[in-house]
């Protein structure tokens, strides 16, 4: 049996490595795709009408978790505006990576949207009791379907 990665190892949200893996027994077909983790291990066979379905099953679901996420994040950020109260805003925990956009202030000239690093097109900053105290939505966006 031949073992073959594909792409690089991803980050799960806590921390454990994710990789994809490709099993090939012999010089046959491709026999297995393999999603191993801390806490999964998933596999399909890709060389069976069932198994390619099941692997587009889950790419299907994985889409359609994105399209959720968006959907919440246009509900939640896409009609805001400077005094709303925001106590849901996503704020880096940890390591994870703040949004470098800066937002026009009146008083501060500036300051840097409050997120985690996104693709949505909404820059918010609140202060330390979740008030909106500056907010940009790009006007050049489609919202999620």
């Amino acid at each position: 049996m031949t073992r073959t990665q594909v792409g690089d190892v991803l980050q799960e949200s806590n921390g454990d490595e994710l990789t994809v893996y490709v099993h090939q027994y012999a010089d046959e077909e491709h026999d297995e795709v393999e999603i191993k983790g801390e806490a999964a291990m998933i596999s399909f066979d890709p060389s069976t009408p069932q198994g390619r379905t099941q692997v587009n099953a889950l790419i299907a679901r994985l889409q359609e978790a994105l399209a959720l996420h968006g959907q919440a994040c246009e509900k939640l950020y896409g009609q805001l505006k400077v005094g709303d109260w925001c106590i849901g805003i996503r704020q880096p925990v940890g390591d994870d990576e703040r949004c470098p956009s800066e937002l026009p202030h009146p008083e501060h000239g500036s300051v840097q949207c409050s997120r985690t690093a996104h693709d949505d097109p909404h820059h918010v900053t609140v202060d330390e009791h979740y008030d909106v105290i500056a907010v940009v939505h790009l006007v050049d966006h489609v919202p999620p379907a």
